[in-house]
């Protein structure tokens, strides 16, 4: 993990209006930016243990706050996923 990544971590763990799970999916996140590819969200369900009702609440927390962004791909005129990256 980058020395940059490491501070922004490590600051968003100060933040009071952050929820725990928000805080453990940004970690998630954080821990596969050296990787060619961003983790797929059933990947995150079953690493964290969470429901996906439970994962889109706290993932709308990080993205509201700025501190992650959601991409929709395309494959062709049809979507095919979703990619979560931080900002």
């Amino acid at each position: 993990m980058t020395d940059e990544r490491l501070q922004k971590l490590e600051k968003i763990m100060y933040v009071q209006d952050i929820t725990i799970e928000a805080k453990a999916i940004y970690a998630y996140l954080c821990s596969f930016e050296s990787f060619a590819r961003n983790p797929l969200v059933s990947d995150i369900l079953y690493d964290l243990n969470i429901s996906k009702n439970r994962f889109h609440k706290h993932i709308n927390i990080l993205i509201e706050k700025g501190y992650v962004e959601r991409k929709r791909l395309k494959t062709g005129n049809l979507y095919s996923g979703t990619m979560y990256k931080l900002k």
